[in-house]
């Protein structure tokens, strides 16, 4: 059995639902991302040879001036949409300019482009799935809302929105003060003494560690051509 065969018995074993952008259950808003983790480990990554004290510290700091910067940014928006999510809008509509919508019903259209596709406002779907997965309305679901002359902003998730945004950046992380120079009676018996630590031989690290179950990406040796961790002293024959 070859390699694409053994493929897709993998992928026919598994729920559609785990492996399938269209078969997925529930909104991507569009994106396609699983490195949440490692994003946010890249960008914290000057403080994470830090003592845990301070590198906390220096987390909230980021953190507290990343949502000020974005809260100002957003204040600045006029539209409706986040810029990003404006210029989709209107990337689409330039799409569908030419496009036929013939009514069904109230809220029923079948909608001629490249192919014909089936659009239900009041449920917010669309034959081509891309509604339902991203949230936002497809050039398909653009043209009918366009026929009944209807309100585009009304079937776009708040998600999307201006307002929403500003929103999620409302709340203030508020500064601490530098407690270095607050008094705080110790008594004099007792005696903090510094932690038991021993330094470990070789380089120290300045990446974070690997998750559980993380594959890190296996290379060929530039020399001899065999895989595995393998450099350019190898004095494998060559």
């Amino acid at each position: 059995m070859n390699g694409g065969a053994l493929f897709m018995t993998f992928l026919e074993d598994h729920p559609k639902e785990y492996w399938s952008y269209a078969y997925f259950k529930g909104n991507r808003y569009g994106e396609m991302c699983n490195k949440v983790s490692g994003s946010f480990s890249s960008w914290i990554l000057e403080l994470c040879t830090l003592p845990i004290c301070q590198m906390v510290d220096g987390i909230r700091i980021k953190l507290m001036a990343f949502m000020a910067e974005k809260r100002c940014e957003a204040e600045e928006w006029s539209s409706v949409f986040c810029p990003e999510m404006e210029k989709t809008l209107n990337n689409n509509l330039m799409v569908c300019r030419n496009w036929k919508a013939y009514r069904s019903s109230q809220s029923v259209f079948e909608v001629h482009a490249e192919y014909s596709v089936m659009v239900d406002l009041d449920n917010r779907f669309c034959s081509c799935h891309e509604w339902q997965i991203k949230g936002f309305p497809c050039a398909h679901a653009l043209v009918a809302i366009q026929k009944n002359n209807w309100c585009i902003y009304d079937y776009v998730d708040d998600y999307f929105k201006s307002s929403y945004f500003r929103s999620s950046c409302a709340t203030l992380m508020s500064p601490i003060p530098d407690i270095r120079n607050v008094m705080h009676e110790i008594p004099d018996d007792v005696v903090i003494m510094p932690p038991l630590a021993k330094r470990r031989p070789g380089r120290p690290k300045n990446k974070m560690a690997e998750s559980i179950g993380q594959v890190s990406k296996v290379r060929n040796s530039s020399r001899c051509g065999v895989v595995g961790k393998h450099n350019k002293k190898c004095t494998a024959n060559i």
